[in-house]
């Protein structure tokens, strides 16, 4: 088989995996993205092996597993800085960690990965990561107990609208906090 038709293969295999952990069909995504990352390992093409584990730790973001998301996430970074430069996955990447960071419970740890996606995505002028960051920062606030930023909302919104994204997967985060309010007149400072 040629080089290009197995490179071929193995990027729609990738993207067949991304597809379906976006339809939370999880166990299958994973067992591509290794078909998939194998196949490029051994054509020794790192930058597709890192797009590949970026897709792995997303996947888990959307199983919910946090821990995994938050190892194959470090893993991703390192190889990433093997490569050098600056990788078009880094908003995926950053994005990634912090919503595994929100989903273990560390809230307050996930903004600095998020103003990091944010940033990288606009330098790359990536405009679906943009629309998908700024909808995490606003999952963020929400998640954080913090007020909503309208218009971080209708920024993401009118990226997203004008790309004609239709929907985006669910991620599963913890509640908001909630905030008790007991009965009765409120005691007066003095």
């Amino acid at each position: 088989m040629s080089r290009r038709r197995k490179e071929g293969i193995a990027i729609n295999t990738s993207n067949l995996g991304r597809v379906l952990s976006r339809l939370h069909r999880h166990d299958e995504a994973l067992a591509l993205f290794e078909i998939a990352g194998g196949m490029f390992e051994e054509m020794g093409d790192g930058g597709e092996v890192l797009e590949t584990e970026a897709r792995v730790a997303e996947c888990y973001v959307f199983m919910g597993n946090w821990g995994e998301a938050l190892a194959r996430s470090d893993a991703a970074f390192r190889l990433a800085r093997e490569l050098g430069g600056v990788p078009p996955q880094m908003p995926l990447l950053h994005r990634a960690r912090a919503y595994a960071l929100m989903q273990a419970g560390r809230a307050a740890e996930s903004r600095e990965p998020l103003e990091a996606s944010l940033a990288a995505a606009r330098a790359r002028q990536a405009d679906f990561d943009i629309g998908l960051t700024l909808r995490a920062l606003a999952e963020f606030a929400r998640v954080a107990g913090e007020p909503p930023d309208p218009d971080v909302e209708q920024e993401s919104k009118t990226i997203l609208d004008r790309l004609g994204v239709v929907t985006v997967p669910h991620v599963p985060l913890p509640a908001p906090p909630i905030v008790v309010i007991p009965e009765g007149p409120l005691p007066v400072p003095t």
